[in-house]
């Protein structure tokens, strides 16, 4: 009984092991600030928890609305990918964080801002992953009020 009870434990010991393979060692609360004054900030936050992974970008000023997202795939055979989406703050001064996600991406993400008013991120089969509105996010006056 006691041996049989042994196996069990190891065996169970072994699938988790290997189930959670793939994880990173060790990932702060965070994986991008909550803020920072430049784009350059968030990428040197980001580098050294990028894993087996390296960093995708994407930047994109429409219509007055500025947004920034970063993501990377830190694991080897998983295809998940940590997101991170910022919009500026133009009376701040600085990106804040409005966007912080474990996606389920197939290994990479493509981003687009359509309209203006959402930004839109694909999985590797083109599918949507993560629809996110941005209407209530700061704007650059662009448009003149001279009448």
């Amino acid at each position: 009984m006691r041996a049989c009870t042994a196996i069990h434990f190891a065996l169970v010991i072994a699938v988790a092991t290997l189930l959670h393979a793939d994880e990173p060692a060790s990932r702060p609360t965070r994986s991008a600030p909550l803020s920072a004054k430049t784009t350059e900030e968030v990428i040197k936050f980001v580098e050294p928890q990028k894993g087996f992974g390296c960093i995708q970008t994407a930047q994109f000023n429409r219509w007055g609305r500025q947004v920034f997202a970063i993501w990377y795939c830190p694991f080897s055979g998983r295809g998940d990918c940590f997101l991170d989406v910022y919009y500026y703050d133009y009376d701040k001064t600085q990106w804040t964080c409005f966007l912080d996600r474990l996606v389920p991406a197939g290994g990479d993400l493509s981003a687009e801002m359509p309209n203006g008013n959402e930004i839109v991120f694909r999985n590797t089969d083109g599918k949507v992953a993560v629809t996110q509105s941005v209407v209530t996010f700061p704007q650059k006056k662009w448009w003149n009020d001279a009448k």
